[in-house]
């Protein structure tokens, strides 16, 4: 891998909140002839903008494509107030971006006549390079007597339906709207956290919506659809959609300590203690963007928490088990009473209702903020994976200032790219042929991950999972995890920054939560043994079922 920070005003020396690649998943299978190879790149910033870029790439000799120049192409700038997320349909062909302003914009790349034709009816100013807003979605609830009307508030977070036919949102007046993309109506409502909701995912077998809060909590919602007789003709398939329903809140779980006296990091299973599993407000980012694996069989939660052990003076509770304040003010470095994490649920976990992860991505120097899998389907390699999946995925987690590779077959992480920023990361998105990384981060810049895949090996034909029932039983096999195993062999540790001191950059955003500058010393030995460990935790409940 080789790692570089592309060193231009992507958004005026404003933050960058969210970036995405233009590309299609809805392939049958992964050959390179049916991706959009134009290197297109979508940028979203502090600026009220929207900007495309193209990246002109070049081959290094050593399997990767290097980023050589850097294309503006051109810039949407219909948001009123900073931008917080963009993303793609599945298809490539409708761009959705939201932000502070509390609406989302549907963009739709339109022809010449198209245009005009616009222009004489005096629809929405075609942007650059022929960009146009297709929908514009507000938020407004006339037809649901559940919601309060004129709900439009700061958006977050947002995720397309497999079909894309409808999206989720996830906003600052701690709710999610599901829109119907065709008719542009706010189709169902959900109020059930108590603070900000910062990221959301869909699910791409269309069952389930999964939430995550400022609260410390992540919801999951079932999709209900309408009963048969209450379907009109002029009900559309959008509109079959019900409600949702609230089916687990997940913030508490009994979890094993992390033996931080002992000579070698050790999982103590003798005391387990129900605790918070994730972050509270003091959090020093806007985004906590979890994910489903594309096959739908996984999901990745970052801001994790694991506690150190209970013999430790630092920790303090109540007799009634819950922790003290001073346990709620988590610092973002590994403090003495808890660890950084990341999550993981299989399928047959949230169906179940387990609130306890099945498997855990501990020792994180930094808080995890968002998460994003390649969506290139790999052969296994391994007769005993961690993950018994007939494929191998590959995912990145970005924490506030590293990015870590990880796939679903092997306990140590692939590669570790550090120090590319001075100030958190915001976001993060692989190119359609899962051959780069592209980071996103408020300091007003973004890095580009080159990747030679052959090192996760041959693809494979991406899997239907069109009216496929899905193996409920995602078996993990397990090992003795009491002792943290030390990796037999070395990874990449990516440094491109020489140590310096840089001024914090002024995001112009109103938030509960102050952003901290991360150190952009680090230290390579901590992040490389506190990051490279992966250990599954004992889900007795998953056992017992």
């Amino acid at each position: 891998m080789e790692a570089t920070n592309l060193q231009i005003y992507w958004h005026e020396s404003q933050p960058v909140y969210s970036i995405t690649f233009r590309g299609s998943q809805a392939d049958d299978d992964n050959d390179d002839e049916n991706f959009n190879e134009k290197g297109e790149l979508f940028t979203a910033g502090g600026d009220n903008k929207v900007r495309l870029w193209r990246l002109n790439c070049e081959e290094t000799g050593k399997g990767t494509c290097k980023v050589d120049t850097i294309d503006f192409l051109s810039g949407l700038s219909l948001h009123e107030q900073a931008v917080n997320v963009i993303r793609f349909d599945h298809r490539g062909n409708v761009l959705a971006s939201a932000g502070d302003d509390g609406q989302v914009l549907l963009w739709k790349l339109t022809n010449e006549e198209t245009r005009k034709k616009q222009q004489r009816m005096g629809d929405e100013p075609v942007e650059g390079d022929g960009w146009a807003v297709w929908k514009r979605l507000r938020g407004t609830a006339n037809d649901l007597d559940n919601m309060p009307g004129g709900g439009a508030s700061e958006i977050y977070d947002l995720s397309w339906s497999p079909d894309d036919k409808y999206l989720v949102t996830a906003s600052m007046d701690n709710s999610l709207k599901v829109f119907n993309v065709d008719t542009g109506n706010c189709v169902a409502f959900a109020k059930d956290h108590n603070h900000y909701v910062q990221g959301v995912t869909w699910d791409p077998l269309n069952q389930y919506i999964i939430s995550q809060s400022v609260d410390r909590s992540i919801n999951i919602y079932e999709i209900e659809l309408r009963d048969s007789k209450d379907i009109t003709s002029s009900t559309t398939s959008t509109e079959l959609i019900k409600r949702l329903k609230l089916k687990n809140r997940i913030f508490k779980s009994e979890l094993p300590f992390i033996d931080e006296d002992a000579s070698s990091r050790k999982i103590d299973y003798s005391v387990q203690k129900s605790s918070y599993l994730y972050h509270n407000e003091t959090l020093p980012s806007f985004f906590r963007r979890l994910v489903m694996s594309p096959c739908g069989s996984l999901l990745v939660v970052p801001t994790g928490l694991i506690k150190n052990h209970p013999t430790s003076t630092s920790i303090g509770t109540k007799d009634d088990g819950e922790e003290s304040s001073q346990s709620n003010s988590i610092n973002t470095s590994a403090s003495s009473d808890f660890n950084n994490a990341v999550f993981i649920y299989t399928r047959a976990a949230i169906k179940q209702n387990l609130g306890k992860p099945s498997i855990c991505l501990p020792f994180f120097k930094k808080p995890a903020v968002a998460v994003a899998f390649s969506p290139i389907f790999y052969e296994r390699t391994s007769n005993k994976p961690y993950v018994d999946l007939p494929y191998k995925l590959v995912f990145a987690i970005a924490t506030i200032n590293q990015v870590i590779f990880y796939d679903t077959e092997n306990i140590e992480p692939i590669s570790i790219v550090s120090n590319l920023h001075y100030t958190p990361l915001t976001d993060l998105t692989w190119s359609p042929r899962g051959d780069m990384v592209m980071v996103s981060s408020t300091d007003g810049f973004c890095s580009a991950i080159s990747i030679n895949t052959a090192v996760f090996g041959r693809r494979t034909k991406k899997p239907s999972f069109t009216n496929t029932i899905v193996k409920e039983e995602i078996s993990l096999n397990r090992e003795d995890a009491s002792e943290v195993k030390q990796p037999k062999r070395s990874h990449d540790i990516i440094n491109i920054l020489p140590v310096r001191k840089k001024s914090k950059v002024d995001t112009n955003k109103s938030t509960t939560d102050s952003a901290s500058t991360p150190d952009a010393t680090g230290n390579d030995k901590e992040n490389k043994d506190d990051a490279k460990t992966l250990e599954i935790i004992k889900n007795t409940e998953t056992e017992n079922s």
